[in-house]
């Protein structure tokens, strides 16, 4: 089973994964430190770990449970992460569709007066 691990830290711009192999099919990340990590733009969007399920603790392998670590199964991760893309595309959309309602009631309005 593919399983990725992840950091348990809060989320800020300045954490990056830095993934490998490890010998049973594990994949592991790790928060960097501030001063490591070189600075991005804001995100666009930002994946909520704590809308997807981890791997209950009794499962994870022995040399992960005492890291205090975040692990997921690959599937139910990339699954998690796909629904929350989706979920920012359909309301930027959303989002657009008003917008573009909006200004065709304006040019409506501007022709009618």
């Amino acid at each position: 089973m593919a399983i990725k691990q992840e950091s348990s830290g809060d989320g800020e711009m300045e954490e990056y994964l830095r993934s490998h192999s490890v010998s049973d099919g594990l994949f592991t990340s790790a928060e960097g430190c501030a001063s490591a990590t070189p600075r991005r733009a804001p995100a666009l969007l930002h994946i909520d770990r704590h809308q997807i399920q981890a791997v209950e603790p009794s499962t994870q392998a022995l040399e992960l449970q005492g890291l205090g670590v975040d692990v997921y199964d690959q599937d139910v991760l990339e699954q998690g992460v796909l629904q929350q893309v989706d979920n920012a595309i359909h309301e930027a959309s959303c989002a657009s569709q008003l917008t573009d309602a909006k200004k065709e009631y304006r040019s409506v309005l501007d022709d009618l007066t």
